[in-house]
């Protein structure tokens, strides 16, 4: 699934982001239980889309991002593979295309080991 989070100690644009692109945002208290990370109890301000929203947001801001652009570019091409060559739920839940093939199993994995590496 799609997904974009964005964590911030400042809430303001994070709740523009809400009304601009709708998700859910809410605040949580960051403490980190690994000995070597940053330890902080500031809280911290959560936005995050998901599904299309998360594909819609990834090519609004794609033009504009710097540091995460190969993140949005591994996102939208997954999300591009799963619309072209993909399986598609009726609305009954059942599927009505053919099963992945191999060579789309192989894409779609590589995809998101890329964005794991990337997020890590």
């Amino acid at each position: 699934m799609p997904m974009i989070t964005i964590k911030m100690v400042t809430p303001e644009p994070l709740i523009k982001l809400k009304e601009m692109f709708g998700g859910t945002f809410y605040k949580e208290k960051r403490v980190q239980a690994c000995p070597t990370s940053f330890k902080s109890n500031k809280i911290l301000y959560v936005w995050g889309v998901s599904n299309q929203k998360a594909i819609i947001l990834a090519k609004a801001v794609l033009p504009f991002s710097l540091v995460k652009r190969e993140n949005l570019l591994n996102l939208i091409a997954l999300d591009d593979l799963k619309k072209t060559k993909g399986k598609r739920r009726n609305s009954n839940g059942d599927f009505h295309a053919q099963p992945y093939t191999d060579e789309m199993v192989s894409e779609m994995e590589t995809l998101s080991c890329r964005s794991k590496e990337l997020n890590a």
